[in-house]
């Protein structure tokens, strides 16, 4: 944790894994091979309290029987003790209510950006899942928004998919295209009169 003094120092550091647990709480799931747990990350204060939270990739996430549909974990932010597992999350595209269903290495988690998209005051979490089949297209690709809220963090409500179908520039899936390859957020429209951030995808 950074400090005032020297920056970051080793007093009060603390290793995260999926088989993580103490007097805080369990984490949502357990290690397997091949999660690849913190291949992507992303900062933000997803619940307004002032503190920021961690959202963590886990794109080799197996479920259900199912090979790398992929995972994100959330890990709260509290004054005292820096992140927390206390109110932990694990989302996956069968239970973040857009329709999407687990299917073979969609890699959901690949790629995170965090930021205020919708203008409400908390910030939000894009996931990317650059290897989900669209329409018959094989690794089409798709991004998931989960909305943050005021005192309770990210949830289901509001929650939306894309894919290159969405963009109104006539654009639609294709084979290997990876929509939400990469994915970053940024204000590149200072005058969009809302206050939300702006989204940029990697295709």
């Amino acid at each position: 944790y950074g400090t005032t003094a020297s920056g970051l120092a080793p007093a009060n550091h603390r290793i995260f894994s999926q088989d993580s647990s103490g007097g805080d709480g369990t984490m949502q799931d357990s290690s397997e091979n091949g999660d690849n747990f913190g291949f992507s990350l992303a900062a933000g204060d997803f619940n307004d309290d002032g503190f920021d939270d961690l959202a963590i990739g886990v794109p080799g996430e197996d479920l259900s029987g199912i090979a790398a549909p992929g995972a994100v974990q959330v890990l709260y932010g509290f004054p005292t003790n820096g992140l927390r597992l206390t109110n932990n999350q694990a989302w996956n595209e069968s239970n973040v209510d857009t329709a999407g269903v687990l299917e073979l290495n969609d890699n959901f988690g690949f790629s995170l950006a965090a930021g205020d998209v919708t203008g409400e005051g908390t910030d939000d979490l894009v996931v990317g899942a650059p290897y989900e089949d669209l329409d018959g297209f094989e690794d089409a690709g798709a991004v998931t928004l989960l909305w943050g809220q005021f005192g309770v963090g990210l949830s289901t409500v509001g929650s939306e998919r894309y894919d290159q179908s969405d963009l109104g520039d006539g654009e639609s899936p294709g084979t290997f295209e990876n929509f939400g390859y990469s994915l970053a957020i940024g204000d590149f429209i200072e005058m969009n009169g809302v206050g939300a951030k702006d989204l940029a995808i990697g295709i």
